[in-house]
């Protein structure tokens, strides 16, 4: 998603973690358009695992607490919330507002359409509640007419 240049000059890691770094700053973004009186979207996180393992576990939790969101995370996560205790838990989405437009602008500059990546990443995340909705139905389907037998 960086141009091609800036690409190959950073390792992989860096650019999982610029990549981790603009979704974020991207949600920040959208709580600044709702405090200019833009409509509010009711932000769902879901699943909000780290899949990367040199991340904290609680990245995605931490970092995505606001007003008006819902954050659904598997149950080691939550184990994982639940070993450090909410002391730590407070509103990170309206931190760094300033920082987070200068990132999506310098982004959009370098020629990375930011309303490209969130189409692609809303197509991606309808497609896979897709698949697992299509996936959970013949199970509820079987339960039931096993439940119905009695």
């Amino acid at each position: 998603m960086l141009p091609r240049d800036e690409h190959h000059a950073l390792d992989r890691e860096d650019r999982r973690r610029k990549a981790c770094d603009v979704g974020l700053r991207n949600a920040r973004v959208d709580r600044e358009a709702e405090a200019l009186g833009k409509r509010l979207k009711r932000l769902l996180w879901a699943s909000t695992s780290t899949k990367n393992p040199t991340y904290s576990k609680l990245l995605y939790v931490e970092t995505l607490i606001g007003a008006d969101t819902v954050n659904t995370v598997p149950t080691e996560t939550y184990n994982e919330i639940m070993q450090h205790g909410d002391g730590h838990i407070a509103e990170s989405l309206t931190k760094d507002i300033e920082g987070a437009v200068a990132t999506i602008q310098r982004l959009e500059e370098a020629g990375v359409s930011m309303k490209a990546v969130t189409d692609k990443l809303l197509d991606d995340g309808v497609a896979a509640f897709m698949k697992s909705f299509d996936t959970l139905l013949p199970v509820v389907h079987d339960k039931r007419k096993q439940l119905a037998k009695g």
